[in-house]
């Protein structure tokens, strides 16, 4: 198996990281294919990464940042004419200053509470939980089945903060007593629904019964143009990893649904937005993947 394909199959494969993390890994795949054979014309390294980006918007059908991120590649190669050195650095700025950006506008929405709930495992809102200093107590739902939640737990401990893990099935009962719900996301959907682990939904419906706030920080390449709460592709993964004696008795869906009613506020690298205020976002994005679906190889090349 090629290098490309081993690492195509780990993104498809990996069950601990979140989108964030996996649009890396995808974007990391992009620049690398690209600098692999330097000699190449810009021509064939657009090329390429056309081929790769259509392949990353498909590999995790839950996970909309990994196909933007490589749709957002393709375009930047195609301005600056195959740059390859060139895009990977301003691609590389692009991202960190995109985490900062969210990070800081998430903690700023949470000023004012102490305790804050969320479930499973997200680097986004390790990175947000881990710097806001006020909140003193996390409640972390434990992310069944594979428990990514208790990842989460022992960062957030080793740095100094109280952290109860409990549950997936306790989840509504203690949205109700903290003073926010953060979650992550994996995707927001062009009817700006939330698609996140299994569970979110419970929290979010806890938390709206005692009129407690839920913040979803996600950065704008996980807007999903395409797809509504009702089509997009809920991932299942192996009935063993619920029961690894009875898998015929189980199933095993990763991510579900969220309806914007349920969400307080959208968290991005450009502030905290409304839904009405993602839109003009959002119909960026449904340009671009039009723009990448209308291509036609063998006449633009």
């Amino acid at each position: 198996m090629s290098d490309i394909e081993s690492r195509l199959r780990s993104i498809q494969k990996d069950r601990a990281r979140g989108a964030s993390q996996l649009a890396g890994d995808g974007l990391d795949l992009l620049m690398a294919a690209a600098q692999a054979e330097p000699c190449r014309k810009p021509n064939e390294f657009i090329e390429e990464a056309w081929t790769l980006a259509a392949r990353l918007l498909t590999i995790r059908p839950s996970m909309a940042a990994i196909g933007n991120w490589a749709l957002f590649w393709w375009q930047a190669l195609s301005i600056q004419h195959g740059d390859v050195l060139a895009v990977s650095a301003e691609l590389t700025t692009r991202r960190q200053a995109d985490q900062a950006a969210l990070r800081k506008a998430a903690i700023d929405a949470l000023d004012g509470a102490n305790t804050v709930l969320t479930l499973s495992y997200s680097s986004t809102v390790e990175q947000i939980l881990s710097g806001a200093a006020g909140v003193e107590r996390v409640v972390i739902g434990e992310g069944r089945p594979r428990y990514e939640g208790r990842r989460l737990a022992e960062v957030l401990e080793s740095g100094g903060q109280k952290v109860e893990l409990i549950t997936d099935a306790a989840l509504a009962l203690f949205a109700q007593r903290v003073d926010h719900v953060l979650l992550g996301a994996d995707s927001i959907t062009s009817d700006f629904a939330v698609i996140n682990k299994v569970g979110s939904l419970a929290a979010v419906l806890g938390a709206e019964s005692a009129g407690v706030p839920c913040l979803v920080a996600a950065d704008s390449f996980k807007l999903d143009p395409i797809h509504t709460a009702e089509t997009i592709s809920l991932e299942e993964m192996a009935a063993e990893e619920v029961w690894c004696d009875r898998p015929e008795l189980c199933r095993n869906i990763y991510f579900e649904p969220l309806p914007a009613s349920l969400i307080g506020a959208y968290v991005t690298e450009q502030g905290v937005k409304t839904a009405a205020e993602l839109a003009p976002e959002l119909d960026r994005w449904r340009a671009l993947h039009a723009k990448f679906n209308n291509t036609v190889k063998a006449n633009q090349f």
